[in-house]
């Protein structure tokens, strides 16, 4: 069941809806709730919110897309609104444009476009088609309402036209520029990559691995470390993606699986580097990857449960691929030797 606060629901329209922003922003909705030409003070966010949705339903009529349910109804439960602005956003010119960019369907969107099928309800269609590629929470929920919604041409020339202005700008703009969090995102990856190296070396003096360390392949490791998210226009991306929050919005979420992905095939201190069967340049598996595995878990705003599974779920996942019951062991170990510093070092504070 698709759930949002009261509130967030005024925010989330204003961005898909101008109409809405300006009714809100303006205070429109005094007037409507205005008695005998006497303009009121005292309202119900709810019968404003109504109010909102009801500009939202009269907009997707507008695209050409209907719902067979009753106004009234729809617009009683605060949880059936949640899927009209579900549905809203999904049509929604700019989000729309990002989403098929960055789900790579635009071919695939265009060939069905043009095919003589009859289409009483494209817009499922399209959530079917994108939601194949992504399998999205959002989309997933969008089906509860989908059953009941039609379009007609007016939504199908509409989508037309958004497919055109794709192809004729291909170039995926769902990242914009933005020096600020480049400038914050380059700090943060300095102190994960000063984090590494601290914490590499510490892992091999409490260990007394010294006389078994190749140092000078432990220090190439270290310069590689998260280099390929510093370089070019790459960083912007990564600048915006690289983050935990679970409400990135879908295209972005889109974006951030396919870099981090990358990322972590292509770089030995993740599991999925000695996992990727298709990396002809792998390299050989060494103690001093087994050191990088290890430190690299130890990041600002950790927590010692948390590093400690992190580690643990490396090491599961590496067993039997590149770690023997021994380098299972001496992992443990590894981690173990460090995990005290976690509640005194200030460099792993929160950021």
């Amino acid at each position: 069941m698709y759930y949002m606060e009261l509130t967030k629901h005024f925010t989330v329209l204003r961005d898909i809806s101008d109409t809405v922003d300006e009714y809100l922003g303006r205070e429109l909705y005094k007037e409507d709730f205005s008695m005998e030409n006497e303009i009121v003070d005292a309202y119900y966010p709810k019968d404003i919110l109504g109010m909102c949705y009801h500009i939202v339903l009269c907009e997707l009529r507008d695209m050409g897309v209907g719902i067979a349910m009753d106004e009234d109804d729809l617009l009683e439960d605060i949880y059936t609104c949640g899927y009209v602005y579900l549905v809203r956003k999904f049509v929604d010119r700019k989000y729309f444009v990002s989403l098929v960019k960055a789900t790579e369907t635009l071919e695939e969107l265009d060939a069905y476009l043009t095919t003589d099928e009859i289409k009483p309800n494209l817009l499922q269609d399209l959530v079917d088609i994108i939601n194949n590629k992504v399998h999205s929470y959002e989309l997933n929920e969008m089906y509860y309402i989908l059953e009941s919604t039609y379009t007609n041409n007016t939504f199908t020339d509409y989508i037309k036209s958004l497919i055109e202005e794709i192809k004729n700008n291909p170039t995926d703009d769902t990242i914009t520029d933005d020096t600020d969090a480049v400038a914050e995102y380059t700090k943060h990856i300095n102190t994960l990559r000063h984090l590494a190296k601290k914490y590499s070396y510490m892992i091999i003096k409490r260990l007394h691995l010294e006389d078994s360390i190749d140092v000078p392949k432990l220090n190439k490791l270290l310069r590689d470390y998260d280099r390929d998210k510093l370089g070019g226009e790459i960083i912007g991306i990564y600048s915006q993606v690289d983050t935990e929050e679970d409400d990135l919005p879908l295209d972005k979420s889109i974006l951030r699986k396919k870099y981090m992905d990358i990322h972590h095939k292509n770089s030995p201190h993740h599991p999925e580097y000695w996992l990727n069967q298709d990396n002809p340049a792998k390299q050989r598996f060494t103690l001093e990857n087994l050191v990088l595995l290890v430190a690299h878990h130890m990041e600002p705003g950790t927590t010692v449960e948390k590093f400690k599974e992190e580690v643990s779920e490396t090491i599961s996942a590496l067993a039997g691929v590149v770690l023997t019951p021994d380098l299972q062991q001496l992992a443990s170990r590894m981690g173990d030797g460090i995990v005290d510093c976690i509640e005194s070092d200030p460099d792993l504070e929160e950021e």
